[in-house]
């Protein structure tokens, strides 16, 4: 269904995009997530390899495993703001991602594995 699209506006009635729900996207560049979502379910994003930036909104309190892995053109701001856990490896694999905003503590070594130009993480 969303295979071939480019952008997608999630709906304001959506409270959570469940597991594998854009998988493999590969045309996928641009999503706007509203605040009605909480949720962010398990390989949501994989492979999604055109999504370029991702605002996740402070509604968002869960990320499933994987959600974003191999996102190879992410590479702008990922912001993490009302997120409290990551998983390990989450930020694994995303070779173009230079900056993340977040809240919660990010270690390097587990969660950034193959991250080969992030220049920055700010925390807020």
């Amino acid at each position: 269904m969303f295979k071939f699209k480019k952008k997608i506006n999630i709906p304001n009635s959506i409270n959570q995009l469940n597991n594998c729900c854009f998988e493999e996207c590969s045309n996928l560049s641009k999503i706007n997530i509203p605040n009605s979502v909480t949720k962010l379910g398990k390989r949501c994003f994989y492979n999604c390899i055109s999504l370029i930036n991702i605002i996740i909104p402070n509604s968002v309190k869960e990320l499933g495993e994987d959600c974003f892995i191999l996102c190879s053109n992410l590479k702008e701001t990922i912001t993490l703001n009302s997120v409290k856990e990551i998983s390990i490896m989450y930020f694994c694999y995303y070779s173009n991602l230079s900056k993340i905003i977040t809240s919660i503590n990010i270690n390097i070594e587990k969660n950034c594995y193959g991250c080969l130009n992030l220049k920055k993480i700010k925390y807020n």
